[in-house]
């Protein structure tokens, strides 16, 4: 699909959503030279707002559009399909469809949508914040009056359910909610620790809360553009303000290596 035959492809896709996909398909297979029928463009049915790319079994392309974005511009559903189609074959997407998608994640319409269906069909498994060592509320607590002089309410925080040592901690916009990983639940691991590693989501959690009242896209929306760093400089000198974080990253490296971390 050439930059030329966008607007054709816009008024050629009225007749609903089988027309739509047939044609996106044929034109996903034409940016990648790719022959007729190898490329299978569908909805699907997923928890978050999420959609994906795959090689068949039978070496068709197979592009799954979630369905949550089928009330999205007929140009934005396309876009979607030829930057997975592109990244899945290690090819490039046309240069309408790259800033199409660009501009799709950074919609204020795509923010309140991928929070929604996520707030309502994923889940977050938690085991409260009271741990078998370390209890999160009074230490989040503490960060909140210390570092935030009191200001910034914190949101609920709770243990994770499994151990991961690659998401040590997280605050999750969805739901509203700082986890932390059970690795982390253990005897050797220092309080001091811990609240560290609180007040770097609280340092998410403020500027989630910033750029909502602002109208922006979230952390996670930019993360999917590849055009920003979720930590950019600005955000590692505000966490470098935390007293001791030296110390507090050398506990937490420790963690991740100590087997049998979780008693």
């Amino acid at each position: 699909m050439s930059q030329a035959s966008l607007s054709d492809f816009g008024a050629g896709v009225a007749g609903g959503r089988a027309e739509f996909l047939g044609e996106l398909a044929r034109g996903v297979a034409s940016a990648h030279g790719l022959p007729g029928g190898a490329v299978d463009v569908q909805y699907r049915r997923y928890t978050t707002l999420k959609s994906t790319a795959r090689i068949a079994r039978d070496g068709r392309l197979v592009v799954c559009l979630s369905e949550d974005v089928e009330g999205a511009p007929a140009t934005a559903r396309a876009a979607i399909a030829h930057v997975l189609a592109a990244r899945v074959l290690n090819g490039r997407p046309p240069g309408w469809a790259d800033e199409a998608y660009d501009a799709w994640l950074k919609d204020p319409t795509t923010r309140a949508l991928a929070m929604d269906v996520r707030a309502k069909r994923a889940t977050r498994k938690t085991k409260g914040a009271q741990g078998r060592n370390h209890d999160l509320a009074p230490l989040l607590a503490e960060v909140a009056g210390e570092q935030f002089s009191g200001t910034l309410a914190p949101p609920p925080v709770a243990w994770t359910h499994g151990a991961g040592r690659s998401v040590l901690a997280s605050f999750d916009e969805a739901h509203r909610i700082i986890t932390v990983s059970r690795l982390l639940d253990h005897a050797r691991v220092k309080p001091h620790t811990l609240r560290y590693l609180l007040y770097h989501e609280m340092l998410h959690y403020e500027d989630f809360l910033r750029e909502e009242a602002a109208g922006r896209a979230p952390a996670g929306v930019r993360r999917a553009s590849r055009r920003r760093s979720v930590h950019p400089r600005s955000f590692v000198e505000r966490l470098h303000r935390f007293p001791g974080w030296r110390d507090a990253e050398a506990d937490l490296a420790k963690a991740c290596r100590r087997r049998g971390a979780v008693d």
